[in-house]
């Protein structure tokens, strides 16, 4: 099932009918170059040390392979409005993963998730 299946399917046990993707307004045209979004990459992670807290709300996430026109593999994850959005789901966070960045979370994610390769 395509992800926009799924997140179909999600928001209409949410009681939303359907997601229409928004349309571009002159805005939003200056971030598109040859027909796709201008948007960042991953450029490092490091340790952070701010004073964080657990968020209240819930966002729905796509996640997908993107490879660029000169073979290079990523992985988005796109995140969408929370229940509590007063307009309809749309992208609110897309962040884009190459295979170092990728390594590092992994290896973070093991870190602090010592079971998650017995979860299946």
């Amino acid at each position: 099932m395509s992800a926009e299946r799924i997140l179909t399917s999600h928001l209409a046990r949410r009681g939303i009918a359907a997601y229409t993707p928004p349309r571009h307004t002159d805005n939003t045209r200056k971030y598109i170059q040859n027909g796709e979004y201008i948007m960042a990459r991953i450029r490092s992670i490091n340790i952070g040390t701010q004073n964080v807290r657990i968020h209240p709300t819930e966002v729905d996430c796509l996640l997908q392979v993107v490879d660029s026109p000169v073979g290079t593999r990523f992985l988005q994850l796109s995140t969408f409005g929370s229940d509590f959005r007063e307009s309809l789901p749309k992208t609110s966070q897309t962040l884009q993963f190459d295979e170092q960045s990728a390594a590092i979370m992994i290896r973070e994610m093991r870190r602090c998730f010592p079971q998650i390769d017995r979860i299946g």
